[in-house]
């Protein structure tokens, strides 16, 4: 299955969300009720040798705890701020939580 996910989506990188499965499981849940609508991540990450930054149109496999894939996203866009630029409604669609 993961092999047939990844020739249906050529390119696509893989993660995992959250650093345990409780979490993992709440993140993917958000994404699937239409909750979690953006995400993100610190610029050094994607500097010098780390990770590609995302660019829109990528579609990637976010994994479940197991590493099975558990459903795909698309990068409409990206936009790169400083943390006290965030506005709001960006922070909100993270779904994470609604108090900022």
């Amino acid at each position: 299955m993961r092999e047939e996910i990844r020739q249906r989506y050529p390119g696509a990188e893989t993660f995992t969300f959250g650093d345990s499965r409780a979490l993992c499981d709440r993140l993917l849940a958000l994404v699937r009720a239409g909750v979690k609508t953006a995400t993100c991540g610190a610029l050094r990450d994607f500097e010098a040798g780390g990770e590609a930054l995302p660019s829109p149109g990528r579609r990637d496999i976010a994994l479940d705890w197991d590493g099975r894939p558990a459903l795909v996203i698309e990068t409409v866009s990206v936009e790169i701020l400083a943390f006290n630029d965030v506005p709001e409604n960006f922070a909100l669609a993270e779904g994470e939580d609604d108090s900022l």
